[in-house]
């Protein structure tokens, strides 16, 4: 029984791309990371919601608290200006528990946190895949309508 749902931020409820675009620091999906560092935290804090991110996220909260499962936020970034911009960015945006922010610093090490009962929801197979070897299930994030129709499977509620 599905009892944690752990959820990605950049690319599934944050425009990370818009924002690199905005800063001019990704050239096709190669991202400057010395200019996306120069913006500091605001960089982070300053993100906005994908089309559908902020809907997305309620929906899933919602979910989470009728079928009495945990939400956690797990999401990856790799210097200290990042971590204390996504942390910002939650706090201001989100209903979220700091005891329930998850910041790895590497996509990779979110399997650490997989186990038969959870579900990870993020936009980058390596991620997913990750998570699946260390026990978990996922939900490849494509689009909101069919994050929910995947998860709405996955917690057998179709």
């Amino acid at each position: 029984m599905i009892n944690k749902i752990f959820l990605d931020m950049d690319g599934v409820i944050v425009n990370f791309r818009g924002q690199c675009e905005k800063y001019e620091c990704i050239n096709g999906n190669k991202v400057n990371w010395e200019v996306v560092h120069q913006g500091g935290p605001e960089f982070w804090e300053e993100m906005e919601w994908l089309p559908e991110g902020k809907e997305l996220y309620e929906w899933i909260l919602k979910l989470c608290e009728q079928e009495n499962i945990d939400l956690f936020i797990l999401t990856s970034v790799n210097f200290t200006d990042g971590k204390i911009g996504k942390l910002n960015w939650l706090k201001n945006n989100t209903k979220i528990d700091k005891h329930h922010i998850i910041i790895t610093n590497l996509g990779k090490e979110k399997e650490y946190y997989a186990d038969e009962n959870s579900v990870l929801i993020d936009d980058f197979r390596k991620n997913c895949e990750a998570f699946a070897n260390g026990g978990g299930q996922f939900v490849k994030y494509e689009t909101p309508r069919q994050t929910k129709d995947d998860l709405i499977t996955l917690l057998g509620k179709n």
